[in-house]
Parts: C-alpha cells; structure tokens; sequence
C-alpha cells in the first residue's frame, strides 16, 4: 500500500513537472518567436474589440519588441503611438500576470471628439484579463487634442502604473512642458463608480513679465471618474485654494458642469487680491465660463474693482467674449483675448461710459473733476525672454469733461522694444490742440495751437 501511495506521487510529481516544463515551453514560444509574438498581438486585438491596433512589428516580447504604431480608438477617444519600443519579463506569464519593464515611443496622441448628444454617458474602465505591471512609460512628445483645436503639446512624461481587477493606479507620475511640470500619483478603482483619488504637485512656468514669480500648487483628485473633484491649493506667494467640480457629458470629454469657488487668492505681483465664483461648462479641453469677481489692488491708490467676465478659456488661452465693470452710472464693457505660454498676448477692445477716475483712483486731485467716455482697443504683447516688448493702438477715441471744458483724444500707433510709430495724435482741450504723427526712427511732425493763460500761441508746423 505504501508502496502504491509512494509510485502515485512519484507519478503526480513527473506528471506536474512535465506539464510546468510544456506550459514553459508553450509560452516561452508565444513570446519568444515572432510567430508566437504575432498571434499574442492579434489575441489582444481580439480581446478589445477591435479598438487596439498594432502596427508593423518586429522582434519578440522575450526579446524585445519594435512596433512602428500602436493605437486604440474607442468612442470618441483615439490614442496614438509611434515608434514604440516594448521590454517584458516574461516569466511572469507563468503566474497569471504581465511585467512590463519598459515602454519607450516617439510620440503619443491624445485625441476625443465632445460628445454631441446631451445623454450623459458615464467612462468606463475595462478590466484586463490578467493583471498587468507596466514599470516605466516614457514618451519624448505628447500631444493633448479636443475635436478640431489645436494640439497641446508636452515635451515629455514617464509613468509607472498598474491594471487589475482592483483598478488602474498611476504609481507615479512625470510631465514636462513649457508650461511647467506635474509630478505625483492618480489612482482609479475597479468599482462600478470608479471613485478617483490621486495628488498631484503641478510647478507652473508664468510668462516673463516684471519677475511674476511661477505658481506651485499642490492639486488633490477625489469623487468618481464621471463626476471628479478637484480641490487645488495654490503655494504663496499666491495663496489661493480653489474647489472644481465638474462632469462629463459624454466619455473622455469634460462637458459637464464646472463651478469655483474662489475663496481668497493672492498675487504679490501685481499686488492683487480676488475673491468671487466662477461658473461654466466644459467641452473637450475648453470650458465656457462666467465668473463674479471682486479685485483689490493692494498697496494701489485704486479702489475696489466690481468685475464680471464671460468667455471661454483653454489651456493656452482664454477668448473674453465678456467684460463688465459697473459702478452705478460708471461702466467699462469689452471683449479681448489672452493667449499664453511662451510669452503673454492680451487683446482688449473696451467701451467707456460716464468713468470718473475720482471714483476710482483715490489720489486724483478734487480740483481736477473729470468724466470719461469713448473707446480703446489695443493689443499688448510679452514675449519670454530675450524678444521685444509690444503694444499696438489700433483705435483710441476718448472724450469728456475735465474740470469745465471739454476734451478729446484720438489716435493710432504701436511700440515695439525702443521703436515707436505714431500713425496719428489729436489731443484736444479746449481751444488748444497738438496734432503729432511720425516714428523716432524717420521724421516727428507736430502741429499745434495751444491757449495759455497769457496770450494764445500758434505752432504752425514742428518738425523734429
């Protein structure tokens, strides 16, 4: 009986054993050979529907894998990568899991399409048929693009993550780009919900302008993937802590409702303090926005600023399709547009009504009562460092009272660096007038009739 029980497991033993060393020998043949590797690739195809693509190839999973595209496409999402480059520790196979030790590509793409119906449907996240590690993702260019904008590029990201049936959990997180770096961790789970949770520290490169120091800010994920909250806490010199909520109308696509609310924020430069909410939704990577916003002016002669924006902003830019500042009969109304990174452009094209600068600059002399009305549209531009400083007129039309009489300023020009061109200046109070065109690079004309106290004087013609 001994006997019988010692050849039985003698027997298990060799017969576990030899299928240890064929199911080896069966996977070291799917990864090791290019036929095995081929068949592993379609299975996957397979296995998503349809939505991975793999392009040429060449090479093993065992060995190393070169693949000229990869790319998933699904709803309104598609991924792209070129060039890629694919490490794995196929050993792991064994135990039901996939290391991946490295993937490398060229360049990647971001690409999703708003949804266009308004039935909210919420992302979801598929679970892989075995749990999979990925060590190390780099890629030397992403690009980030919402239906027909233009991409956002980033020049470069490295993350390390894993899939399983517990989630999806980006273990560490690196982006650069001109805009600045953010680094830290995001975790998805494998519930219905998908609760979200991650922290991320975000360095944000500011433009160029009058030593503006740049923004550090610690970012903080939680509610669900459908319905995420961010919770941002800017570092001084800023202090500012900013709670976003918003939802998705449609998968991959921010198109749901987004309120801030602005609590305090700080600017050392310019001295500024901001206090209000901000109110919008999202489409793609722009969000429509309305904001109420109080602004002081610390360390200013200025008094407090009632202002109302409305526009839509994106990562590199905002277009101000609204802008209202109000004060009883006062009002300053216009449109503009600010586009940033890589240097700051702000066009404004404003509308004055009724504005006394008493009422708004608190050391303007009692003596000199004043009333302002007309228009201004201009645009400023600060490019980084080493380029020109910008500012173009293309119209100035005011005109008002100051003190008893009348006056008016007109004209068209622009500066940039240490050249100025002055198409035309009409100043007038009064009876005087000064008339002034030319650039300090050619000719200056002046003209001008100008009432003193005195007597009248006349310049017929100054050329200088």
């Amino acid at each position: 009986m001994k006997r019988s029980i010692s050849r039985l497991t003698g027997i298990a033993l060799v017969t576990a054993l030899g299928l240890a060393m064929l199911l080896s020998v069966a996977v070291g043949t799917l990864v090791g050979t290019e036929v095995g590797t081929s068949w592993l690739l379609k299975e996957s195809a397979r296995w998503t529907d349809g939505a991975l693509k793999v392009g040429v190839h060449h090479g093993t999973l065992a060995s190393g894998l070169s693949v000229e595209s990869v790319s998933w496409m699904q709803d309104q999402l598609h991924v792209g990568l070129d060039q890629v480059e694919i490490e794995i520790s196929w050993l792991d196979l064994l135990d039901g899991a996939l290391t991946v030790d490295s993937i490398s590509t060229a360049s990647v793409l971001v690409h999703w399409q708003s949804a266009a119906s308004s039935a909210t449907t919420s992302p979801s996240l598929p679970e892989p048929p075995i749990p999979i590690s990925v060590h190390r993702v780099a890629a030397k260019k992403v690009r980030l693009q919402s239906g027909d904008s233009d991409p956002i590029t980033f020049d470069g990201m490295a993350l390390v993550a894993r899939w399983d049936s517990e989630g999806l959990a980006f273990r560490s997180i690196d982006i650069d780009s001109r805009f600045g770096r953010v680094e830290g961790a995001v975790s998805i789970d494998g519930s219905a919900a998908h609760d979200l949770s991650g922290n991320l520290q975000v360095h944000a490169l500011l433009p160029d302008l009058a030593d503006l120091p740049d923004l550090k800010a610690e970012l903080v994920l939680s509610g669900e993937l459908a319905n995420p909250v961010l919770d941002l806490e800017i570092e001084a010199p800023y202090t500012a802590d900013l709670v976003v909520k918003y939802s998705h109308l449609g998968p991959y696509s921010v198109a749901g409702p987004v309120s801030i609310s602005l609590s305090e924020m700080n600017t050392s430069w310019p001295q500024i303090r901001l206090v209000g909410e901000v109110e919008g939704v999202g489409r793609g990577i722009e969000i429509a926005y309305r904001t109420q916003l109080q602004v002081n002016w610390e360390g200013q002669p200025l008094t407090p600023v009632p202002l109302s924006l409305a526009g839509r902003i994106w990562p590199a830019g905002t277009a101000i399709e609204a802008l209202s500042i109000e004060r009883g009969t006062e009002r300053l109304s216009g449109t503009g547009a600010i586009a940033w990174g890589g240097g700051t452009t702000v066009r404004l094209d404003l509308s004055i009504e009724k504005i006394s600068p008493a009422s708004w600059w608190t050391v303007w002399p009692a003596a000199l009562p004043a009333i302002v009305n007309g228009t201004v549209e201009g645009t400023l531009s600060a490019p980084s460092a080493g380029a020109a400083f910008g500012l173009e007129v293309a119209q100035l039309d005011l005109d008002g009272h100051l003190r008893d009489r009348a006056f008016r300023l007109s004209g068209l020009g622009r500066i940039k660096g240490d050249v100025w061109n002055i198409n035309e200046f009409t100043a007038q109070y009064g009876s005087s007038l000064i008339e002034i065109s030319g650039s300090n690079q050619q000719t200056l004309d002046l003209m001008a009739t100008l009432e003193a106290p005195v007597d009248h004087v006349r310049v017929q013609r100054l050329r200088i």
